[in-house]
């Protein structure tokens, strides 16, 4: 029902917008943008976003001008600026002038030109860049060309000053899947898109704990390349960054691989914080973070998960920030005006906790130490209610940010686009009722396999918590940023990778094939990357459902064909992610979720009517095929072990929802 609902409410979306454009639009043809050639880079760059997307939606021309240069007679006049440009200032209200992030879009017919003008501003660089992605979000592109409305009055503000996205450097799998695979035009893509989306915060893990001392010219590199992006992504798009570690964690040997290929877990040492000598190896360590990537905005530390030590006490987890402050104010650039941030989670101290996410003596004595022996500014990453409450009971709500942690994408898993509005809808519920709160971050560990939920996550965090649209509004605001012709299509198969009607599903795989040959022609390499995983996950989808429907059936041939199909899509995807997670040869089989996708529990519920020797009869003959077709044994066995029952994933945290 609730699908239903949200499909019929995108429709009146849609006819709504389609009587809007027919009656009141004009044609893009010829634009003047007027703008202050000496603004900030931030805007410079929404000015430069807004050019292009004009450019390829409809051949529009397009002239930059600044506003003391002669201007021709064009049929659109886009005037951006800041509000207290003196050209203007004349358009607002005086009585309600703009706060921080707010930006405003107002049009009206100029009598004498006869031609429309469209204001542009906000409250500062961020509330201009805004109203930007406002208005290329409203543009109508057809084969006809590029079309306005000429009534927009917009003004809106951010729901949190800052809302964020953490780059999970853990997990090694193949580019362009895993962050720490990606080089500096990866970043820098990646931060343009979370731009686009009302983002204007990243967190990154810095990896430096798997770096053993002396860093090598690779892991210099590599913390160089950070460097560089900590500076793009505030300079030219007006991010805050913070960039951290965990508390205790030091590498004493690289593992005979670059980083970008490196183990976590085959390098991780952790020392004692109680011991001078091993907390002297924490912290040379560190100095390397803060002596190359000295340009964040602040620096966090986590308290476990990984990190912690058998018997250490809460007041030496203080002393790691104590100390690690002092290597900030001396070697990063903004020195003691750095931020610190105190990530809860489980509590350094886990010999005192009540359970998993319940540790609140530990959680008190570190925020008590930090109130004594740390100087401003620091902050905290609060995860759950739990964390909430106590963080309140110390009146520390406006220093906190909320960061639940696993909303967006389960980590770790295995890499599937899986939707969780209603999940992150549930998550901002918790944290409505403490407006004093800061900001809003949540993680990914495969950003570009869960666009969706990121936009989606993005929209609400600056929308507010009232969501009467579901998702299609941001994800059509997600797929305007790779095709401006026909974004619906990549709409339609976001929408049908949860999908159970076989139809749905087969509908959106022929739209993302069906694209016409202009829209194909403007994809970006990123968005033809996306299309193809997507329309992957969805043959997964649709073969595992097929599967789960002729197993109800006395026949076996039908249902043998379909699933040599599903684990053949299962082994297509695991090679186009080469994701392995925590199945490595020794270590045995601890991977929860499903190589084979959430459909996989589906499936299993319906093969459990089947008998033991004939699913083994047919895995026995898939095996020989599949062999035939790939030589990783390991793999192969991997998925059909969870196709046949020999291991199967939990469930709780990987379902369609």
């Amino acid at each position: 029902m609730r699908s239903i609902l949200q499909k019929i409410i995108f429709l009146l979306i849609i006819i709504t917008s389609s009587m809007l454009w027919a009656a009141e639009t004009v044609h893009l043809d010829k634009v003047s943008i007027i703008v202050d050639t000496t603004d900030s880079p931030v805007i410079l760059n929404a000015i430069n976003d807004l050019k292009d997307c004009l450019q390829q939606a409809g051949n529009v021309d397009v002239q930059v001008i600044d506003r003391n240069a002669i201007m021709k007679q064009q049929s659109v006049v886009i005037w951006i600026g800041t509000c207290d440009d003196n050209n203007i200032k004349e358009l607002l209200d005086k009585n309600t002038p703009l706060s921080e992030q707010e930006a405003f879009i107002s049009t009206s017919l100029d009598n004498q030109r006869g031609g429309l003008e469209i204001t542009l501003t906000g409250g500062d660089d961020l509330g201009v860049q805004y109203a930007v992605y406002e208005l290329m979000d409203r543009l109508l592109v057809t084969r006809e060309g590029c079309f306005i409305s000429d009534e927009i009055h917009y003004r809106e503000r951010p729901a949190f000053r800052l809302r964020g996205m953490y780059a999970h450097l853990h997990w090694q799998y193949n580019k362009s899947y895993a962050l720490r695979s990606w080089k500096f035009e990866d970043w820098k893509e990646y931060i343009d898109l979370l731009a686009r989306l009302r983002f204007n915060l990243l967190q990154i893990w810095s990896f430096v704990g798997s770096m053993p001392d002396p860093l090598s010219e690779g892991d210099r590199a590599f913390l160089s390349r950070l460097r560089d992006v900590v500076d793009y992504a505030k300079t030219e798009r007006g991010f805050e960054i913070w960039v951290g570690e965990c508390g205790n964690n030091v590498a004493e040997t690289d593992g005979g691989v670059p980083i970008e290929k490196r183990e976590y877990f085959q390098v991780e040492v952790k020392k004692d914080p109680g011991d001078p000598e091993e907390l002297r190896d924490i912290l040379q360590n560190r100095a390397n973070l803060y002596k190359i990537v000295d340009n964040a905005d602040g620096y966090w530390i986590l308290d476990s998960d990984p990190g912690g030590y058998p018997g250490s006490v809460d007041s030496e987890f203080v002393n790691i920030f104590v100390e690690n402050r002092k290597l900030i104010d001396r070697y990063s650039l903004n020195g003691p005006s750095t931020k610190m941030l105190y990530w809860i989670w489980d509590g350094w101290n886990r010999e005192i906790r009540n359970g998993w996410q319940d540790n609140p003596k530990s959680w008190s004595n570190v925020i008590r130490g930090l109130q004594s022996k740390l100087h401003e500014p620091w902050g905290l990453h609060v995860c759950n209610p739990n964390h909430i409450r106590l963080v309140q009971e110390f009146g520390l709500l406006e220093r906190s940010n909320f960061f639940p942690y696993n909303t967006i994408e389960w980590e770790p898993s295995t890499p599937h686009t899986t939707l969780k509005i209603a999940h992150i809808d549930s998550a901002l519920r918790i944290v409505r009722p403490y407006p004093q709160i800061n900001g809003a971050m949540g993680n990914s560990q495969t950003p570009y396999v869960q666009l969706p939920n990121i936009a989606y996550f993005g929209d609400r965090i600056w929308s507010g918590y009232d969501n009467m649209y579901g998702a299609q509004k941001a994800f059509l605001r997600l797929a305007k940023n790779f095709t401006l012709i026909e974004p619906e299509r990549l709409v339609s198969g976001w929408q049908a990778i949860e999908s159970s009607d076989l139809q749905v599903i087969e509908r959106a795989q022929q739209q993302l094939v069906g694209s016409s040959e202009q829209a194909l022609m403007q994809l970006s390499p990123l968005a033809k990357m996306l299309i193809k995983d997507l329309r992957l996950q969805l043959k997964l989808r649709e073969s595992g459902l097929k599967a789960a429907l002729y197993a109800e059936e006395k026949s076996s041939h039908a249902l043998f064909e379909e699933l040599t199909n599903y684990a053949r899509y299962s082994l297509l995807w695991q090679q186009r992610t080469n994701y392995f997670g925590s199945l490595r040869p020794g270590r045995g089989r601890v991977v929860r979720y499903p190589v084979c996708g959430p459909t996989l529990w589906e499936l299993r519920d319906k093969l459990s009517n089947r008998s033991r020797e004939e699913i083994q009869q047919w895995r026995k003959q898939t095996e020989i095929i599949l062999l035939q077709e790939n030589e990783n044994k390991e793999v192969i066995a991997w998925i059909l072990d969870e196709i046949d029952g020999t291991h199967i994933p939990e469930k709780k945290h990987h379902r369609h929802n």
